[in-house]
């Protein structure tokens, strides 16, 4: 320090100086030592406790069959091409980050060396952020399988019996920014600016066949036909929004207008998110994640993303779903006032007779409402008198101990806000939740 002191040290001579006469001393401190060498010794499996959570993810993904994952590996032994890693280490990074409330490729990456449960799981392999991303936006089907899987391995031990369903959805915020949207008319000319500069760099491209594309050039043609294809999309969007709209008034016999045609939007960079009313009253670009969850034991059964900005019409869709996956058809089957829809009533009762549907009437607080009407079918005439006694509207109470206790624990676990676009990409995502739930459930199950 040439004779000078450090800040610590001029504020422990300050402090000495106005001590009391009965101070004894100095105080002895101990300060880090960063200079001196040491030997370390220990082997990767050293780096966590026994009883860590690592350890019982990585035993919850050997249980799982893989097999689907290992089809889209090009190299194979005896052939060329790099090993790739293995799908379980990438399987179970992405569930312990989940449980960690980590949702994002850069930050999974990082953690592999810093944090020493992620070292453990990487097992000395040195796996980057693009890995981890394309693991996850590349395997929608395979990961959906799991949750398959994941349920049956359930069913299996006689732990989860499927008799009674709680549906609900979830509006999560898409990437897409509310600044992305445009009309029709505003995505044409961007459309016209896109497809001139896609051509201009073709035609350069074209005159200067025979020199070697740098790699900025490369980079900028590839954008620019990424841009060109997305605002495409947002056309398509747009007229395929109008139908949808024009659809909903003509049953209640209105007819869109031109002024509201042109009002009509979608995003340039995520054209299959919408605009959708969420949870604090607001609006914004979102994506309706519907959970089919077993009443007695939180298990979720059931997955479904779509860009509806309602619930109507997706009760039968999910029961269908699970029906046709595990084969059981459910005795009961809970869903909040917003799936009331005398359509779908009528397709569940087609699909599965003995399910008894527990769905408040739209007006619930009138006595009405639970009277059968004469244009009502065999099956709204069932469900107005069932939800009309005490006994429905007590076995109803459970749907929102079931579901609203699903959707908190997914909410803690960083289901806030999607960091991948398209639907396919967030489908695969939020495969990525229910895998992480189910997994914690059937720990709790089998303890």
């Amino acid at each position: 320090m040439n004779g000078q002191m450090s800040l610590f040290e001029l504020a422990e001579h300050a402090e000495n100086e106005n001590m009391d006469k009965s101070y004894k001393g100095k105080p002895r401190i101990l300060r880090p030592v960063r200079e001196q060498m040491e030997m370390m010794t220990y082997s990767i499996d050293q780096l966590i406790p026994v009883d860590h959570k690592a350890r019982l993810v990585w035993k919850y993904v050997e249980k799982l069959n893989l097999s689907k994952f290992l089809i889209n590996i090009d190299s194979v032994e005896g052939g060329a091409g790099r090993p790739s890693i293995d799908p379980r280490v990438l399987l179970a990074l992405w569930l312990y980050a989940t449980i960690e409330g980590i949702g994002q490729g850069r930050v999974i990456e990082r953690y592999c060396t810093e944090h020493n449960a992620f070292r453990w799981i990487c097992g000395g392999l040195n796996i980057s952020y693009h890995t981890i991303n394309d693991f996850r936006a590349s395997n929608g089907e395979p990961l959906n399988e799991l949750i398959t899987q994941s349920v049956t391995m359930l069913l299996a031990q006689n732990l989860v019996s499927l008799e009674g369903i709680s549906q609900d959805g979830i509006k999560v915020r898409a990437h897409a920014g509310a600044s992305s949207f445009r009309r029709r008319s505003t995505l044409k000319e961007l459309q016209e600016v896109v497809r001139a500069h896609v051509e201009k760099l073709n035609k350069n491209r074209e005159e200067n066949c025979s020199e070697i594309l740098s790699r900025k050039r490369i980079i900028e043609q590839q954008k620019a036909a990424d841009r060109e294809k997305r605002i495409n999309q947002a056309i398509d969007h747009v007229e395929q929004i109008r139908k949808e709209k024009e659809n909903s008034l003509k049953k209640q016999r209105k007819k869109l207008t031109e002024k509201d045609k042109t009002k009509i939007r979608a995003s340039v960079t995520d054209p299959e998110s919408r605009v959708m009313k969420m949870g604090n009253g607001g609006y914004c670009p979102a994506y309706n994640v519907q959970l089919a969850t077993d009443i007695n034991t939180h298990v979720i059964v059931g997955l479904e993303v779509s860009n509806n900005c309602g619930d109507r019409g997706l009760m039968s869709r999910m029961q269908k779903k699970v029906i046709d996956t595990f084969k059981i058809k459910p005795k009961k089957w809970l869903v909040d006032g917003g799936y009331t829809q005398h359509e779908d009533i009528d397709k569940v009762g087609k699909l599965n007779h003995d399910c008894e549907i527990y769905m408040p009437p739209r007006n619930a607080h009138n006595p009405d409402s639970y009277v059968p009407k004469d244009d009502d079918s065999n099956d709204v005439k069932k469900w107005r008198i069932r939800m009309g006694t005490i006994e429905a509207k007590e076995i109803y109470k459970s749907r929102a101990a079931t579901s609203e206790f699903v959707n908190a624990n997914l909410r803690n676990k960083g289901l806030q806000h999607f960091f991948v676009r398209t639907l396919a990409k967030v489908t695969a995502n939020m495969c990525i939740f229910v895998i992480t739930h189910n997994m914690i459930r059937a720990w709790d199950l089998m303890s």
